[in-house]
């Protein structure tokens, strides 16, 4: 209702899936990398900027 003035189910529909927060913060040699989701996983096997954000960030954090 906040975002649309109604929760009407075409609304609902729209916010559905798809929506994550990402943050990544760098404090001395440290990384600290944290994702809020929860529909992260699905995106793993459909979206290919899920697919490719996953990967930097592996590839990223695991050469520290």
């Amino acid at each position: 209702m906040g975002l649309f003035g109604s929760d009407s189910d075409e609304h609902k529909a729209r916010i559905a899936h798809g929506s994550a927060v990402i943050g990544c913060f760098q404090r001395g040699k440290g990384t600290v990398f944290n994702v809020g989701s929860t529909d992260w996983s699905y995106g793993l096997d459909t979206d290919p900027q899920v697919q490719q954000i996953t990967a930097n960030v592996l590839r990223r954090l695991s050469t520290r």
